[in-house]
């Protein structure tokens, strides 16, 4: 229960740009289980979550992986830690700047999916 509470205080101290931030790391970090789940199987990619650990070593998919658990630590701490305005602004930059490889991302493959295949 405090934890909730320390959630909705925090979430309502953010102004709008590290909302956004906010919602941007959960959104990237939320979805790396559905990706290595659903989508890298189907491009001959880690078969489970399993091989989290072993694809943070690969590097192409590295590139993927790590900003996205970055970004969703990053919001965590933005929801659960105080913080001044200026840690928050700090941690806020850095959670936008690692969510947008991975949002921009999945953006592209929700168009490849919804693009006719010929």
């Amino acid at each position: 229960m405090k934890l909730a509470s320390s959630v909705v205080r925090n979430w309502g101290e953010l102004d709008l740009p590290l909302r956004i931030s906010a919602a941007m790391g959960l959104l990237s970090g939320a979805s790396l289980p559905i990706v290595y789940e659903f989508i890298l199987p189907s491009f001959g990619g880690a078969p489970s979550i399993i091989g989290l650990a072993l694809t943070i070593i690969y590097p192409p998919l590295a590139l993927f992986v790590t900003p996205s658990i970055a970004g969703f630590v990053g919001t965590i701490a933005l929801l659960l830690r105080p913080m001044s305005v200026e840690q928050r602004g700090i941690v806020g930059f850095i959670v936008f700047i690692a969510s947008v490889p991975s949002v921009f991302f999945m953006l592209l493959y929700a168009v490849y999916l919804w693009g006719p295949h010929t």
